[in-house]
């Protein structure tokens, strides 16, 4: 007969179970920490674009805003200073990739966006970008995702809502300025244009624009206009208005980097006749978007940018991921570009499947008394 195995006492198998089942909930436990854990989301900010300001604090406040909100939000933000120069704003993201933040949101123009990419090209790294059109951008496979359309899309519905307008002598005021938007969106422009319209481009410099630059061009009878800049400039209002007063019933097209309280007072009675093009509702007929804008001009004092209505949409794309216990970059990518649309308080979010917005654009008048326009 085969020597038995030792008995272990009755004493030390409960012990054995106690310390099995200790180490079991221990590990449950850590699991379930590493769960609830905040994770860090680093928000942009650059320019000044608020009046007096040294930074823009718009991308700022709305994270506050969405913590105030959301008291027991997954999201930990990390704010960090992206500079807008492209020289520079690579670095600055490399460094904060560099101290453990795995998520970004951020509005960093087409420019500097493109001399960031090889950044995301790997899962080290997600950011979601509220502002960068350039079609340099689109269709990749990599971890920098877009809540707004590239330049091709947003130009081709500006194109379709000029169509529409009367008239057949169209007047471009071209930003050179910023002729990294401005050169490729007037090509896309064109293509898409109805070949009825008679069309005069005249480049302008939007930041250091004198009325009496265009005083004898806009004597010229014109049926409509359209202001091909954007960085949300003053500006933009002041050449609408002064075109308005030469041809008072002519309308005022603008691009979605135009959309601005500022740019709106500087245009005075030229708000009346002017049709905003814009990834975004209009906040006079969309109480949800006004709401928003009502509690956050209550809670800090102004209106912020329309990037910021991105800004909120990506935190709660992000919230949404962590919540279904999607936490790393890879996942988080895999998750959003699994569905077919996210909705957030603020409309619905579509990718393709290399992260590009499928979102469509709206038009609509910036006078409450004129019909909005159908996308």
């Amino acid at each position: 007969m085969p020597p038995q195995p030792p008995r272990v006492p009755k004493a030390a198998r409960r012990l054995l179970a106690g310390l099995a089942v200790f180490v079991l909930a221990g590990l449950l436990g850590y699991r379930w920490w590493q769960q609830q854990a905040p994770i860090p989301v680093a928000i942009g900010i650059d320019l000044p674009l608020t009046a007096g300001g040294a930074i823009d604090p718009s991308d700022k406040n709305t994270a506050d805003l969405y913590l105030e909100e959301h008291p027991d939000s997954r999201i930990e933000i990390r704010n960090f200073y992206n500079s807008a120069d492209p020289r520079l704003g690579p670095a600055e993201l490399r460094k904060a990739m560099q101290e453990g933040i795995p998520f970004f949101i951020n509005t960093q123009a087409s420019n500097s966006a493109i001399k960031s990419l090889d950044l995301f090209r790997s899962p080290q790294a997600l950011t979601i970008n509220v502002s960068a059109t350039s079609t340099k951008l689109s269709n990749l496979d990599d971890h920098f995702l877009r809540i707004i359309p590239d330049l091709n899309v947003e130009q081709k519905a500006v194109a379709e809502q000029v169509n529409k307008l009367p008239g057949r002598r169209l007047l471009i005021l071209q930003d050179n300025s910023n002729l990294a938007y401005t050169d490729p969106a007037l090509r896309s422009f064109r293509k898409a244009m109805d070949p009825r319209w008679q069309v005069e481009t005249r480049q302008i410099n939007y930041v250091t624009y004198q009325p009496q630059q265009l005083a004898a061009l806009l004597h010229q009878p014109f049926d409509a206009l359209y202001l091909l800049g954007g960085a949300f400039l003053p500006s933009i209002g002041n050449m609408a208005q002064q075109f308005h007063r030469h041809q008072p019933q002519a309308p005022i097209v603008l691009t979605p980097w135009a959309r601005s309280a500022m740019i709106e007072d500087h245009a005075g009675d030229a708000g009346a006749r002017i049709l905003q093009i814009s990834p975004y509702p209009d906040a006079r007929r969309d109480p949800v978007l006004r709401s928003y804008l009502e509690r956050f001009q209550k809670r800090f004092g102004y209106e912020p940018y329309a990037m910021s209505i991105g800004t909120r949409q990506a935190l709660e794309l992000l919230e949404q991921a962590f919540r279904r216990g999607y936490r790393t970059p890879a996942d988080v990518k895999r998750y959003l570009l699994s569905q077919s649309s996210h909705r957030t308080s603020l409309g619905t979010i579509r990718f393709n499947r290399t992260g590009d917005s499928e979102g469509g654009l709206q038009a609509y008048w910036l006078s409450p008394a004129t019909p909005s326009v159908s996308p």
